[in-house]
């Protein structure tokens, strides 16, 4: 509004020099045109400057709208986010037993005047010791004969003698019921008579007799 009253002013100056009888009107004149130039550039320099004004307030609110969703998003994962995946446990073995441990409901089917000398646990713990004899025997018949000390040798050489006496297969698994109690926890050793009768009732021994000792043999 300002600047159009500005203009108006110097249009008014400008026609009362036109009718006037000053001598320098070209001059004045010229001074006018300029000043009115100098106006109008003043006016579109103002307007450009106000409109951007405006485009710089929309564009620093849409960058602010932008920043605030950037800020909401969920951020995007990179290779070092997160824990460094490692390999799967490796699944667990089934042990593997010669002899297969007794359940309680198995146990009950043994008769009563046997299997009251020997609970399931302690019988357990019997067949565990039976195991280790086994594997202590087996461990000694795979072993280089050769290699054996002279001890070890005589006990080989009696356990050829023991299989070719029951009369049993090269491959058949047997212990004496020495080696037994020697694998055995002192409290149980009482309780190998009752124990051998409860796994020959449940078949899982047999049980014979060579140069009187008794061999106890995997079924």
């Amino acid at each position: 509004m300002g600047d159009e009253i500005t203009l108006k002013v110097f249009d008014l100056v400008e026609r009362k020099f036109k009718l006037s009888d000053f001598r320098d009107k070209d001059e004045i004149f010229a001074t006018i045109e300029e000043c009115k130039e100098n106006q109008k550039c003043s006016t579109d320099l103002t307007s450009d400057i106000i409109n951007n004004s405006s485009f710089l307030k929309d564009l620093a609110s849409n960058s602010k709208t932008i920043s605030i969703k950037d800020n909401d998003a969920t951020p995007l994962a990179t290779a070092n986010n997160g824990p460094i995946p490692q390999d799967p446990p490796s699944r667990s073995q089934t042990p593997t037993f010669l002899i297969q441990p007794i359940e309680q409901s198995e146990h009950q089917k043994v008769p009563d005047y046997i299997r009251r000398y020997v609970n399931v646990s302690d019988l357990n713990n019997m067949i565990l010791s039976l195991e280790k004899a086994f594997k202590n025997r087996n461990k000694l018949q795979k072993a280089n004969y050769h290699k054996l000390s002279k001890a070890e040798k005589d006990v080989v050489l009696a356990m050829r003698d023991e299989t070719n006496g029951l009369k049993l297969l090269p491959e058949a698994q047997f212990v004496s019921e020495e080696e037994w109690r020697k694998c055995l926890d002192i409290r149980l050793v009482p309780k190998i008579k009752w124990a051998s009768q409860q796994l020959r009732h449940l078949k899982r021994l047999k049980e014979t007799r060579f140069k009187q000792r008794i061999y106890y043999i995997l079924l």
